[in-house]
């Protein structure tokens, strides 16, 4: 290794070092490796994997995307070991295999297995559960069959099957007929009872080897079981169902079992479970407030009618405790908090040239709830957990994502029809009674459409737009979270640089609000990135989503010479200098001429490259006690973004309102310039100054998706009717009291 060179970097040239070696041997057959060298050698390596830290730095690099299988298994011919042909998916064919050896996980799951005829090669699945135990996914003695091997070499000089799609892996259970005789351990097991393979069931669920109690329950319920025993492997199946989050196979069960003997306490809450997380709270409330009819006194019932009503109203009316989500943000790992999806006034519609979007279905004002959705894949990095974070973090969403649609096929197209970046994926929904699931096409639909966030909005709006300004220390730890997630419904809206919402993220909950008044039947949009200043970039900055975004902004960007845009940048550079920031004077004068290369007015085009400009100009006066000044470059500031406010300049005239005429463009900084305007007003104009507060809670309620948090930051400056001192000790923000 290159110790000069960082770690990442000595990866990646591995990787690209073994890719080139892989090349070279494609279309090669392996040689034949002692059976008992190549165990020998995987169990040194597990060994040695056991020993390495879980806060280790971890790399994943992709596989070249393939298709997944899409041929019943009764059409592929089997194939051994011995067949096998290097960097090449073996089509029509299948393996039937058994794992010699215990497994191990690190990126994926691993173990050795062997053929019919006693060879052996290593195996490598991804993308498998996170949540299952690995020897729930392949222990030693495991048969599976894998369609259509990929044969792939390794960056050491050996080779592996490896298994990217999740839908090409059949997993068979102990008894299954496919199994060839010299693996079975106990043949009498294909005659069992249907009371001996529920027992049989229990033994792996008590295991919580959940895969293996499903079989064992449908094998009993395929023996001719009585009313008695089919209402028992229902239920046992439908929790079983439940631990493997297949919600809608869990009801079916559930139901089943109802139907066979009447609604029991059992039935009814296993339906209840199933319900819940399929978000069909209302049925839950019904069935719970049955079940408290008969008894009253059942606290679990109570219990789970609390959080089914609250549920209820957050996905009816958007009605959220919001402080919620940051307390449970803050305090689960990972993040998953237990709040339903709000979808306010919006509908996805055909949006022209751009396909699909995002439009209103009535007129909002800014700062509404558009929506409040939680995440259909969500990963987290943690620090406190080292193996989840580093690169690998976008391997977890697709493992999240496929493993959701796998064990839930109805769900498949809330994410197949998202934007793929031309991905063309198979055209087969499901073979053999399984549903079939392409992890490359999801690979491609994340890299358009997921969000990147950290874990808490509130949190990180403070930390990122006050304290770091200012010099304030932070938690450096959980400055460091970093989630990856993806919200089907907020995907659909396009991208403008001068968008009308805003998206903020607090654990798996993303929230959308308004940033300006809408009217009804609107497309809603999205900044995917921040305008940026220089000219070429501009004009390709959106190619991995194959479109030119032709807002305001870019369409002046490319109207304007580029002569007066790079004057533009220059005289931008020299005004956020520090030769510039210690004179007042000079950056005025800069903004002035700066203000020269718009032609368009901002309500228009903002003027993105002045508002920073402005607004720390008004920071600079409130230092100086100057607040006239500072009030003037507050004004300055929102007017560059485009925004019209009356009422607002000093001296103030008695009985005339502060109000906002129309909404400019969002930034995060909005909150802390209206707190700017509150500390003049309220000694030089008391009569607005309540205005200027609830405007600065507006904003901040755009930034982090919510206002319940809004008391708690320095932006709250009015307190018991009078100005304190702006973030007394830690969130000082430079204003002080008048």
């Amino acid at each position: 290794m290159n110790m000069n060179k960082p770690l990442f970097a000595q990866m990646v040239d591995w990787e690209t070092q073994g890719m080139v070696r892989a090349e070279a041997r494609k279309g090669q057959r392996p040689g034949k490796a002692p059976r008992e060298k190549v165990i020998k050698e995987f169990m040194a390596q597990r060994e040695e994997m056991s020993k390495l830290s879980p806060d280790r730095p971890r790399f994943s690099f992709f596989s070249r995307a393939y298709h997944p299988c899409i041929r019943s298994l009764s059409e592929l011919k089997k194939t051994m070991l011995n067949d096998l042909i290097l960097e090449t998916h073996h089509r029509d064919r299948h393996l039937l295999l058994r794992s010699v050896t215990q497994s191990y996980r690190d990126n994926g799951a691993f173990s050795i297995v062997e053929d019919e005829n006693g060879d052996v090669m290593w195996l490598e699945l991804y993308y498998q559960d996170r949540q299952r135990d690995v020897e729930d996914i392949v222990k030693e003695g495991s048969v599976l069959i894998v369609k259509e091997p990929y044969l792939r070499p390794n960056g050491e000089g050996g080779h592996g099957i490896y298994v990217d799609q999740v839908s090409d892996l059949i997993r068979l259970p102990e008894y299954d007929e496919r199994i060839p005789a010299a693996w079975r351990s106990d043949g009498s097991d294909l005659q069992l009872s249907a009371e001996s393979w529920k027992t049989k069931g229990n033994d792996y669920f008590n295991s919580r080897m959940y895969d293996n109690a499903i079989e064992c329950y449908t094998r009993g319920l395929d023996c001719s079981p009585t009313t008695d025993e089919i209402r028992a492997l229902g239920l046992k199946r439908s929790i079983a169902f439940i631990k493997t989050k297949q919600f809608a196979a869990a009801l079916a069960d559930a139901d089943s079992a109802i139907a066979a003997t009447g609604p029991t306490e059992k039935a009814l809450t296993r339906k209840v479970q199933a319900l819940y997380n399929l978000d069909r709270f209302q049925e839950c409330c019904e069935i719970l407030k049955g079940l408290l009819e008969e008894n009253p006194s059942n606290a679990a019932a109570q219990n789970e009618l609390a959080r089914a009503t609250e549920r209820l109203a957050e996905q009816e009316t958007g009605s959220y405790e919001f402080k919620k989500f940051h307390e449970a943000a803050n305090k689960l790992r990972p993040p998953l908090l237990d709040h339903a999806t709000y979808i306010g006034p919006v509908v996805v519609k055909e949006a022209g040239s751009y396909g699909r979007g995002l439009f209103t279905t009535k007129e909002v004002k800014a700062g509404d709830l558009l929506l409040c959705a939680k995440a259909f894949g969500f990963a987290f990095a943690d620090p406190e957990h080292r193996r989840d974070v580093t690169m690998v973090y976008k391997m977890e969403l697709i493992r999240a994502i496929s493993q959701k649609m796998y064990a839930n096929p109805s769900l498949t197209s809330v994410i197949t029809d998202l934007h793929a970046d031309g991905y063309k994926s198979v055209d087969v929904a499901e073979v053999d009674g399984k549903p079939v699931v392409d992890t490359f096409q999801i690979e491609r639909i994340i890299d358009a459409n997921a969000f990147g966030s950290q874990n808490s909005a509130a949190q990180n709006h403070i930390e990122e737009t006050l304290y770091k300004r200012e010099g304030i220390a932070i938690n450096q730890d959980k400055s460091s979270f970093h989630s990856l997630g993806v919200w089907p419904m907020t995907s659909h809206a396009n991208h403008s640089c001068y968008a009308n919402s805003q998206s903020s993220i607090t654990g798996d909950m993303l929230i959308l609000r308004a940033t300006q008044d809408i009217p009804a039947n609107t497309e809603i949009t999205l900044a995917y990135k921040d305008p940026v200043p220089d000219f070429d970039e501009e004009r390709t900055r959106f190619r991995s989503w194959n479109f030119v975004c032709d807002c305001p902004l870019c369409k002046d960007a490319h109207n304007t010479c580029k002569r007066i845009h790079n004057n533009r940048v220059h005289l931008r550079k020299q005004a956020t200098s520090r030769y510039a920031r210690s004179s007042t004077i000079k950056r005025e004068a800069l903004a002035a001429s700066l203000e020269q290369t718009y032609a368009r007015p901002p309500t228009l085009v903002p003027r993105v490259a002045l508002f920073d400009i402005y607004l720390d100009l008004a920071r600079d006066y409130m230092r100086k006690q100057q607040p006239e000044k500072a009030v003037a470059a507050a004004l300055k500031t929102f007017e560059s973004l485009g925004f019209v406010i009356e009422g607002g300049e000093l001296p103030h005239v008695p009985g005339t309102q502060l109000v906002v005429k129309h909404w400019g463009m969002f930034q995060d900084e909005s909150a802390e310039c209206w707190t700017v305007l509150v500390c003049v007003y309220s000694v030089l104009a008391p009569e607005i100054c309540q205005k200027a507060e609830e405007y600065a809670r507006v904003a901040y309620r755009m930034a982090v998706g919510e206002d319940e948090t809004f008391e708690e930051t320095p932006y709250h400056v009015i307190r018991q009717g009078r100005v304190v001192e702006v973030g007394e000790g830690r969130g000082r923000i430079g204003l002080l009291a008048l």
